[in-house]
């Protein structure tokens, strides 16, 4: 994956490497966790948008269909298979 944002042919090299970023979305309670992650992803050429918990993370799944969807098991609010199922539901919309 990371060669994905990487691979451009020509063209406007700016906006094609944008469009071959793989989009990442990390859903994760614990602020200093989520930072961790999201620093380490975008140096690994991911575009990375975060969520704090399972609602937040449920409309940006929904706004961004992400590629990759990074989901904390143990999310305050929602049971993981309540989260896990919402989350199936609102992608396959």
């Amino acid at each position: 994956m990371e060669g994905k944002a990487r691979r451009s042919t020509g063209g406007n090299r700016t906006s094609q490497a944008e469009e071959d970023l793989v989009d990442v979305l990390l859903v994760e309670d614990d602020p200093s966790v989520l930072e961790m992650y999201r620093l380490k992803l975008e140096l690994d050429g991911y575009r990375v948008n975060t969520a704090l918990d399972g609602e937040e993370g449920l409309k940006k799944a929904g706004d961004l269909t992400p590629d990759i969807i990074f989901l904390d098991i143990r999310l305050p609010k929602k049971p993981n298979k309540v989260m896990l199922n919402a989350m199936h539901d609102v992608l396959t919309k």
